[in-house]
C-alpha cells in the first residue's frame, strides 16, 4: 500500500474539498465516508469505493483488511494526517472516497414501499430504512421536501444515508 504523507498531496486535497463543497461532490459524483464500519456498510452495499485511505490506527481495525480488497486505489497515511482530513474529534483512521449512485426512478411492483417526506435529520434514517427492510418493504422514495443529504455536506450522514438507501433497495 503506497504511502501519503503531505497535506499538499492532490488526493489529500481532493478528500478535503469534498468534504466542504457541495458543488465539488456534485461535479465528480463523489462523496466521502468515515470510520471502519460507516465505510464498510458503504462498500458492502454496493457504493464503489474510488479511494480508501488507512491510517496506522485504522490499520488495527478488521475492516481496514477487508475494505483494502474492496477500493479502486488504497493508500496508508501517518496518524497526523488523519487528524488534518477528519470531520470527527477522534477519527478512526478509516476515509474513503465513494461513488454517488445514479438515481433510478422507482418501479412499484406489488408489496409496500416507504415514503419519507420533510425529514430533516438523518440520524435514525439507516434505522428507519432497516426496519422497513425487515417489514417487507421493497423500497423507498424521499419527498420533495425531505432535507438533500448529499446537499448538507455532513460525510457520515451522507454514508450512512446511501449505505442504508441500498440495504433497503431505495
Amino acid at each position: 500500500m503506497e504511502r501519503l504523507t503531505s497535506r499538499e498531496n492532490a488526493l489529500i486535497k481532493e478528500y478535503r474539498k469534498l468534504c466542504g463543497s457541495r458543488k465539488r461532490r456534485e461535479e465528480t459524483g463523489c462523496f466521502v465516508l468515515e470510520g471502519a464500519r460507516l465505510v464498510l456498510d458503504a462498500a458492502e452495499s454496493g457504493i464503489p469505493l474510488r479511494t480508501l485511505l488507512v491510517s496506522d490506527d485504522g490499520a488495527r481495525y478488521p475492516e481496514a483488511e477487508k475494505l483494502a480488497g474492496m477500493a479502486r486505489r488504497c493508500f496508508s497515511i501517518p496518524n497526523e494526517l488523519a487528524a488534518y482530513i477528519s470531520e470527527t474529534e477522534h477519527p478512526q483512521g478509516i476515509f474513503a472516497v465513494g461513488e454517488m449512485p445514479k438515481a433510478e426512478p422507482l418501479t412499484m411492483r406489488a408489496g409496500s414501499y416507504l415514503l419519507l417526506d420533510e425529514l430533516q435529520d438523518p440520524g435514525n434514517l439507516g434505522t428507519i430504512l432497516r426496519t422497513a427492510e425487515a417489514m417487507g418493504d421493497r423500497g423507498g422514495a424521499f419527498g420533495p421536501l425531505s432535507r438533500s443529504f448529499f446537499a448538507e455536506g455532513d460525510p457520515q450522514y451522507d454514508g450512512q444515508r446511501m449505505a442504508a438507501e441500498n440495504r433497503a433497495g431505495g
